[in-house]
C-alpha cells in the first residue's frame, strides 16, 4: 500500500512539473543585464551606482522576481585623503537621495511594465516583482528614507498598463 502511495505521489509530481512553465535562464539573464543600464540611466548627470550584479529568479506558482542594490547618490567615502565627512556632505547626500526616491519609484513601475512584455513564459496570473535595496554609508542620515522598495503586480495588470488599459499606480509598492 505504501509503495502505491509513493508511486502516486511521484506520478503527480511529474505531472505538475511537466505542467509548470519553463523559464529560459538566458532570458532572465538578459533582463538582469538590462536592469543595470536602466538604473544607471535614470540620472544621467550624476548616475546612481548599481552595487553588484542584478539577480533574478523564477518561482513556480508565484512568478519572476528581480533584485538589485543601489546607491542613489554616490558620495565620497572616508579615506586617508578624506578622513572626515563634513555635516554639509551628510546633508547634501541625504537631500539628493530624498529627491530621487519618487523618481526611482516611477522608473521601477516602468521597468516592471516593460519586463512583463518580455516574459512570455510567465502565466498572466503570476506576479512580476522588482526589489531594490538601498545602500547607505554608516555615516549617512537615512531618516525618512526606505531601506528597500519592493514593487509587484500580476503580469496581466502590467500588460494592461503597457497598452493603456490600466494605471501604473495600481502596481503594489511596499517599503521597508
Amino acid at each position: 500500500m505504501n509503495a502505491r502511495r509513493i508511486a502516486g505521489f511521484f506520478v503527480c509530481a511529474v505531472a505538475l512539473a511537466a505542467a509548470a512553465p519553463r523559464m529560459p535562464r538566458a532570458l532572465m539573464e538578459q533582463l538582469e543585464n538590462g536592469l543595470e543600464g536602466k538604473f544607471s540611466a535614470i540620472w544621467q548627470q550624476n548616475p546612481a551606482e548599481v552595487l553588484g550584479v542584478p539577480q533574478s529568479a523564477y518561482i513556480n506558482g508565484y512568478g519572476a522576481v528581480f533584485m538589485t542594490k543601489l546607491n542613489l547618490a554616490p558620495a565620497a567615502a572616508i579615506t586617508p585623503f578624506h578622513p572626515v565627512v563634513k555635516p554639509e556632505e551628510v546633508k547634501r547626500t541625504h537631500d539628493i537621495k530624498a529627491q530621487r526616491i519618487d523618481q526611482l519609484r516611477t522608473a521601477m513601475r516602468t521597468m516592471l511594465v516593460d519586463t512583463a512584455a518580455s516574459l512570455d513564459s510567465v502565466p498572466s496570473d503570476e506576479q512580476i516583482a522588482l526589489c531594490v535595496s538601498l545602500f547607505y554609508w554608516n555615516w549617512e542620515n537615512h531618516e525618512g528614507l526606505p531601506n528597500e522598495i519592493v514593487m509587484h503586480a500580476p503580469k496581466k495588470l502590467l500588460l494592461a498598463a503597457k497598452t493603456g488599459g490600466a494605471d501604473k499606480a495600481a502596481i503594489t509598492s511596499d517599503e521597508y
